[in-house]
Order: C-alpha cells, then structure tokens, then sequence
C-alpha cells in the first residue's frame, strides 16, 4: 500500500546490509482492529493501520496506532468521521520527517467524501482535507507523496475519474477529471507521481471488453496524454500506476492471453506519452498467474509480485515474483516459492528497499487448521535470501520495509480474534577470526541482528552453539587474535561488557542491546561473546569467533 517514492541521498547511500538470514525481535497482538497497512518510519518505529472489527453506534473507525523500535506504544490516533458512517482505510503513506499521510472513506452507499490527513510524528492532526466522491464498489482512492511533500489523489466522480494534487499545507493547489470511454465508465484505480513531478493516472473499464488507461498530469495539473490497453484479448481490473526515478510511468495489471490465461502485462511510457515496451509473463502459455502489487527500483527496473501456477503445476498455486530491466521490459529473474504446506499460496503485498531487494508476503495455506502466514526476500539478482512462516491462522498480511534492514508484517485476525504485528532483525556485521570446538563438538559464532544505524539504537547479539552456561557479550574496538583459555580472543582496546551475564538455552546465548546507554557509538565495534566450558577441563572456557560492525 506504499505510494511514498522519495529516495533521501542518505537512504539511497546506505551500505548493503546481508540478510542471510532474520531473527523475530518481538510481536504484538492488536484486539478488537483489523489491520490493514504497515510502515515503518525511518527512525525504525513501526505505524500500523487498522479499521475497528466491532460496529459501534458510529460504526467502523480508522486507527494509526505507531510502535517504537522495541514494540511499545507510542500513541494511538482514532478516527470517527463528520457522516459518523463507516470510514474505511483507503491507502496510506509515510514520509521522513515522520509524517502519516492517511486516506480514507466513508462507505455511505455510492455516494461520500475521501478524507485526506497529515499526521505528526506525535499522532497530532497537521492538517485535513475532504473531496466529494461517487465510489463504486470497484474504485478505491490512492495517493502517492512526491518528494516536494505534494500529495497527489486519484478518486471517482460519477462515470469520470478524478485527479487532485493537495500542497504540504493540505491546499488543494488542483483537480481534473477525465473522461476516457465515452458513454462507459472511466474508473481511476491508482495514480503514481515520478521524479519530475509528473502524476500518472491508472484506471480502467469495467463494463464489457475491459480496457486500461494511463494519463499524464504536469505538475501544474496540465492533462499530458492519455493511452489506452487492452492486451492480446482482455484486461482485469484494478490497474495499477508505477513511476521510476527518471520520469517514466508504468501501466501494470493482469490481463488475458489467447490460451484464455491470466498473466502479468507491463507496458512502460516515456514521460511524452511514448510507449517503449510492453510485455506479458508467462505470455501466452497454458499458465494462470495474478498480478498483485509492483513496483519500481533504484536503477529503473521493475519487480512485479502475485501468484499462479508454477510450470510444473505440480505445487498447486505458489508465489511469483519476477524483474523487469527498465530498458527493454526483459526478465532479469523470475521465481515461484512454494509454502511449507504445499497448498495455495497467495500474495498480498510487495515492498523493496534502497538496495533493489523485493520483499514478498501472503498466506501459505496450511488447511483445515490454519492459514499460515510466510513472508520472503529475495535478493537483487533473485536468489531467496530466507522465508519465514507463522501458523496463527492470520489472513491479508501486509509488510513494511524499514531503511535499516529492519520488516514488520501485519496480519488480521478472523472476526473476533485480534491482529498480529511481527518485527524481524536482518542479520548485520561480518564475522572474522576463528573460534575452536567447545562441549557441545562445535565451534561457536556470534551473529548480530538489528541495525547499525544509532537513531534505531536496538540489536540483538545471538551465540551458538554454545554449552547450556554462563556467558556473557563484550565489544571493543580493535581486533585480535590470541590464545584464550580454549578459544581466542579476538577483541581488544577499551573492552565494555554487555551486561548482566547470560545463561545459554538449547545451545544458544541472547542478548538484546539499547544503544543508548551502552557506550556504542559511531564507527567501528567488534563484539565476542565468552563463555564457561567445563567439561573441557581447564582453564573452563571458550570464546566465539569476532564480529564487525560499523555504527552510523
């Protein structure tokens, strides 16, 4: 659900972070909401969205509720529109200054209003607007935040789409409406808004032989060009809007091969309204697949993200996702992950971070008893860089991607049974030195979840496999390499220990860090955790093997 396409120089230079592998930092069960949309801020608090789940006089209600980087509650904003209808989450954004911009809708019948709000990083009303809307059940509103903090709208009015771009004060600056199909409908269904300003428009008709349509807006609110596709024989609603770093909009959705087939149909525009490519996956072929979300990376390349069968079909309906090169439409990688329980497997929502890694989340069905929740990475090349899978019989999970390596999935429970908030560490540093074999026959590593990034100022330090004793972490600066006791030491100069000591469980040794107060500042650290190893006899303990990591 992220429109917010600003890259800051400082998050676009961000070093690359391995992400081997990731470590759950904590959960949260919301009762009594039903999540729809997660982000995470740069500062690495998590906001989440919520409708309530429970009908009151007033009936559905929009929550933000916004979670520091340890789970706590920061502070939760509610709201109960002017019509005291059912107000409806419709998308949402966030900006680096800490800002929640929120659209949303009354779901009084065809007719209402969008309500459009600027939140603080304090959960304070910085500003609000509201527009007129005819909303058929098939158009939702969008928005997308440029880097100029404009916000940009698409909506419904009547048969004709809508357009407005709202200035940082929450001024309407200007609005359009356009009319593609005559005497059809002509649905706005997302709207993007690229580097030089431009807004595209997506939307589509409903009615008949469907057809997409991308227009282009000046940043004056001047109509550009409007194109229209239809695909080899038809296209599906929604359509959706993507605009990449160099101007460019992408007019992206499912549309129909001649075997009668969904696929994923991109087609990409030069800012004039040129049509550079336009390609289809798998094309046409036997395979059903279903496009979900897009969207674009640094470098102009595009990752798509959904589900369909695999070429085998012999898993059932998996995940997909695949990259598109910016110049040709060619396919960089594709891949399909097949769940743990080989049933259906569905995605909801698609993210990438800075470094042009694509973050994929859905539901592994797991029935009769559950709906599993599974959320993987894949790297820039393609290669899955890990999975993980809840088993809470959550459904519509939705991801956040922080700038730090740090992701939060949010899952909705059934009615009744609350929603669950999960934040994971990547895995930071780079290991050096050696460590010997101690008790348990292995030798023993330290690893590092979290950020390196002080404003965060959490991390996890993990040891194993180390014997069921007392340990404890330490840091300095330099490194070494000498005898000590079983093992070697491979810290020195100015050595801090983390304390309190640690006792190990099931061969691993855990601690959580808060940055501020530990002494860890900018620049250079090295980290090894020690321990007692009895039965190898004297001198009764061992060491891991180093860690670097380099504070920002």
């Amino acid at each position: 659900m992220s429109r917010f396409i600003l890259l800051a120089p400082w998050l676009a230079a961000l070093p690359s972070v391995c992400l081997a592998q990731v470590a759950e930092h904590w959960d949260r069960s919301v009762v009594d909401l039903e999540s729809h949309a997660v982000e995470v801020f740069s500062d690495g608090d998590s906001l989440l969205a919520s409708e309530s789940s429970h009908l009151g006089p007033n009936g559905r209600d929009i929550v933000l509720q916004r979670f520091d980087s340890q789970g706590t509650l920061k502070w939760e904003f509610i709201y109960d529109g002017p019509q005291h209808n059912n107000d409806l989450i419709a998308d949402l954004a966030i900006d680096d200054n800490g800002t929640t911009y929120l659209l949303g809708r009354d779901s009084n019948g065809a007719n209402g209003q969008f309500v459009l709000l600027a939140i603080d990083s304090s959960g304070a009303t910085s500003w609000e607007a509201t527009h007129s809307i005819s909303l058929p059940h098939l158009f939702t509103p969008s928005l997308a935040v440029d880097t100029g903090l404009n916000v940009t709208v698409s909506s419904q009015l009547g048969d004709e789409a809508w357009i407005g771009r709202y200035a940082p004060d929450g001024t309407l600056v200007w609005e359009a409406t356009l009319d593609v199909f005559g005497s059809d409908t002509t649905g706005a269904s997302d709207v993007a808004v690229a580097s030089n300003g431009i807004s595209y428009l997506a939307g589509f008709k409903p009615t008949g032989v469907s057809a997409w349509f991308m227009a282009a807006y000046d940043p004056n609110g001047t109509h550009l060009w409007t194109r229209t596709e239809s695909g080899v024989v038809n296209v599906f609603p929604p359509a959706h809007a993507v605009a990449d770093e160099f101007g460019n909009g992408f007019l992206i959705g499912s549309s129909e091969s001649a075997f009668g087939r969904f696929e994923m149909r991109a087609v990409k525009y030069l800012p004039d309204g040129t049509e550079v490519w336009n390609t289809a996956y798998p094309g046409n072929s036997f395979l059903n697949t279903h496009l979900i979300d897009a969207a674009a990376v640094t470098g102009g390349d595009l990752i798509l993200a959904g589900h369909g069968y695999t070429p085998s079909v012999s898993s059932g309906i998996d995940y997909l996702a695949l990259r598109l090169r910016g110049s040709d439409g060619a396919i960089s990688w594709f891949q399909y992950f097949n769940g743990p329980a080989s049933g259906g497997d569905s995605v909801y929502d698609l993210e990438v971070d800075a470094a042009g890694r694509a973050y994929v989340t859905g539901n592994t069905d797991a029935l009769p008893t559950t709906r599993d929740t599974t959320t993987v990475a894949y790297d820039v090349d393609g290669t899955l860089l890990w999975s993980r899978t809840r088993s809470e019989d959550l459904i519509s999970p939705t991801l956040g991607v922080g700038a730090h390596g740090d992701l939060v999935t949010a899952s909705r429970g059934w009615i009744g049974t609350p929603s669950l908030l999960v934040r994971y560490h990547a895995e930071i540093g780079t290991s050096y030195c050696v460590a010997n074999s101690n008790s348990t026959g292995s030798a023993g590593a330290i690893e590092a979840f979290g950020s390196e990034a002080l404003q965060v100022g959490d991390l996890r330090l993990v040891a194993s496999p180390v014997p069921d004793q007392m340990g404890l972490f330490f840091y300095g600066l330099n490194a070494n390499q000498v005898p000590f006791g079983h093992g070697f030491q491979c810290v020195t100069g100015g050595l801090v220990r983390l304390g309190p000591p640690t006792v190990a469980t099931g061969g691993v040794a855990l601690r959580d860090v808060s940055i501020p107060g530990s002494g860890i500042s900018v620049g250079v650290s090295r980290f090894q955790y020690w321990h007692r190893d009895p039965s190898a006899g004297p001198p009764g303990f061992n060491t891991s093997d180093g860690l670097r990591l380099e504070f920002h």
